[in-house]
């Protein structure tokens, strides 16, 4: 039994089990679990599944280094490029859509909606000049540190906002503990929820990769009015 954040499903005569780790998962871990197993039940009612085994990564950033290797499937909603050991499958908000249980508060089809709706009310010219972003300092969590924030692409970021405030409006919004209360004192960090509907008010989207991709930020950014910029 894993102690990583890795839920074993199994499938036997259209009944579904899960075991989970010893470790206690957090809300967005248990979460995928709930998801992926909500969608498999809706499925087994239009349509009889085989007995299958399969494990389903609860968080993102793994590599195949990290797995034991297992004698069966490995499902992952993100995956390392050149990663050939783990079988992508539909990202949770997609899953949602299709399942349209209850677990989260929202779905992307919901974010589909949203973000066309305020599309048409917020022309390009009533949007705000400059760039936006908020996230967490996700692209190496574990090795950020007051000396070499700015080799990260998102400390850069945050750097090049304090410079230049006219341009960019770029806060942290989670990152180790130390290091945000320096950041706080610098102004660089909103720990409040941004919600999409108030970054859709501006013109340019900076999209910078965290663990892994940033989903489903990139999709609902890609249907607003603004430009996209990827890393």
């Amino acid at each position: 039994k894993y102690t990583s954040p890795i839920a074993l499903i199994s499938i036997k005569k259209g009944s579904i089990k899960v075991s989970l780790p010893d470790k206690e998962l957090d809300h967005s871990q248990g979460l995928r679990h709930k998801t992926l197993v909500s969608y498999l039940e809706h499925l087994l009612k239009v349509q009889a599944l085989p007995n299958m085994d399969f494990l389903l990564l609860l968080q993102d950033g793994y590599t195949s280094e990290e797995i034991i290797k297992p004698n069966v499937p490995v499902f992952a909603f993100t995956k390392p490029q050149n990663n050939k050991d783990f079988v992508l499958i539909p990202d949770g908000h997609s899953l949602r859509s299709l399942s349209q249980h209850g677990y989260a508060s929202y779905t992307w089809k919901k974010d589909f909606y949203d973000v066309l709706k305020q599309k048409k009310q917020l022309s390009w010219s009533k949007t705000i000049p400059k760039i936006m972003w908020r996230g967490r300092l996700s692209d190496s969590m574990e090795k950020y540190n007051k000396i070499n924030f700015s080799k990260f692409p998102r400390g850069k970021l945050l750097l090049l906002s304090r410079e230049n405030k006219n341009l960019i409006d770029a806060k942290a919004t989670y990152g180790k503990y130390q290091l945000m209360q320096e950041l706080e004192a610098l102004r660089m960090v909103d720990r409040k929820f941004t919600p999409k509907e108030k970054q859709l008010h501006y013109r340019y989207h900076l999209v910078l990769d965290g663990v892994t991709c940033t989903y489903p930020g990139l999709h609902w950014r890609l249907l607003s009015n603004g430009v996209v910029i990827k890393q």
